[in-house]
C-alpha cells in the first residue's frame, strides 16, 4: 500500500487580513480620564508600528485606576496638558435607525419609573426643605449638567451606559422641574414668575453628546452647551448636577461653590483621590465639604448603579 504524504498547513497564514489582530486596552492616566486604545499589528508587517486610536470618556468610574499608562503615554499626556491641549473626546455611537421619537417614548418611561421611585421621593423632599431656607433673593441662577453620558450611544462604540444616562437625565428634569414650580410659587405674587424662569439657565454639557442626545436635551428646554462652557457657568446660585464628573472637573467648578451638588460620593473619593494627606486636606473637594451638608439617597430599585451611593449636597446658608 503506497505511503501517502499530506502537505503541512502553516499555521501562520499569509493574509494580512487574516493575521492582523484587534485588542481593545483600557489605560487610566493621573488626571482620571480613561483612554480606550485599539490596536492591531499584521504579520506581514513585522515592522510596521501598531496603528492606535485614542478616546477619553467622561465616566465618573475613570477615577478609578483599573490599570496604569504606559510611560510613553503618559509623557504624551503631560506634554498635552502643557500645550494645554484637550483629549480627544468623539459622540457616542447611536444605532442608525434609532429616531427622536423613540428615544423621547423610552425617556417618558424612564422619566415615569424614577418620579415613582423613592429615590426621587427622598431627593424631592429634601431640594425643597432646601429651597424654603434660602433668603429672599437667592434664588438659583441656573442648573447645570455635566458628564451626563449618551442616552442614545454607546460610548467607544461598545460602552453600553444608556439606561445610566436616561434615569440619570429623568433625575435631572425632575430637579429643574422642582426649582421652577418653587421659584414660580414664590414670585407668582409680585407677578415675577415669568421673568424668573427666563433668567434661570438650564444647560447640559458633554462631549460625547450625539445629535440625538442634543435634540432629546432641546425638546426637555435643556440647552446644550460646547465643553468646556459649562464649568465656567457655575456661580454660588448654581445648582450642580454631575453624578459623572471626574476629579479634575470637580477641580474646576467647586471654588465657584454651588449651592447645591448632585454627585459623589465626594467623601469617600478625597481619600482614595488623594494618597498624600497634606493634599487631600488642602483639595478643592475637602474644602467643599467644610462648608456643606448632604444626604444620602436611597437605592434606586430600577437601576441601583444609576444613583449608586450617590449624594446631595448644599451649603451652609449661613457662612
Amino acid at each position: 500500500m503506497p505511503h501517502t504524504s499530506r502537505r503541512h498547513r502553516n499555521h501562520v497564514s499569509n493574509n494580512p487580513l487574516r493575521a492582523a489582530h484587534g485588542k481593545r486596552l483600557q489605560i487610566t492616566d493621573d488626571d482620571g480620564w480613561v483612554h480606550v486604545v485599539n490596536t492591531s499589528i499584521s504579520d506581514s508587517s513585522p515592522r510596521t508600528k501598531p496603528k492606535t486610536y485614542t478616546s477619553a470618556t467622561t465616566d465618573g468610574s475613570a477615577d478609578d485606576p483599573d490599570c496604569s499608562p504606559s510611560s510613553k503615554q503618559e509623557e504624551k499626556e503631560k506634554e498635552e496638558e502643557e500645550e494645554g491641549k484637550l483629549p480627544l473626546i468623539l459622540p457616542a455611537e447611536a444605532p442608525p435607525r434609532l429616531t427622536l421619537s423613540s428615544l423621547r417614548q423610552k425617556f417618558d418611561a424612564d422619566l415615569a419609573a424614577w418620579q415613582t421611585s423613592a429615590t426621587w421621593t427622598t431627593l424631592r423632599d429634601s431640594l425643597l426643605r432646601i429651597l424654603a431656607r434660602l433668603p429672599a433673593g437667592s434664588e438659583f441662577d441656573r442648573l447645570v449638567c455635566i458628564g451626563l453620558g449618551s442616552p442614545s450611544g454607546l460610548r467607544d462604540g461598545w460602552v453600553d451606559r444608556r439606561d445610566v444616562a436616561s434615569y440619570q437625565l429623568a433625575a435631572f428634569v425632575s430637579l429643574v422641574q422642582s426649582v421652577q414650580q418653587e421659584q414660580e410659587q414664590e414670585t407668582s405674587q409680585t407677578g415675577e414668575a415669568a421673568a424668573t424662569t427666563r433668567k434661570m439657565e438650564i444647560i447640559a454639557q458633554d462631549p460625547i453628546f450625539n445629535a440625538l442626545d442634543k435634540q432629546l436635551l432641546s425638546s426637555l428646554g435643556i440647552t446644550v452647551v460646547a465643553h468646556p462652557q459649562a464649568f465656567s457657568s457655575v456661580t454660588a446660585q448654581t445648582l450642580l448636577f454631575a453624578p459623572g464628573a471626574e476629579k479634575r472637573h470637580l477641580e474646576l467648578v467647586l471654588p465657584a461653590r454651588p449651592l447645591v451638588l448632585f454627585g459623589g460620593p465626594l467623601e469617600e473619593d478625597t481619600g482614595r483621590l488623594y494618597q498624600n494627606q497634606q493634599k487631600q486636606k488642602d483639595s478643592v473637594i475637602e474644602q467643599f465639604l467644610t462648608t456643606t451638608q448632604s444626604m444620602k439617597l436611597v437605592e434606586f430599585g430600577p437601576r441601583p448603579e444609576a444613583f449608586w451611593r450617590m449624594r446631595i449636597y448644599w451649603r451652609d446658608l449661613v457662612d
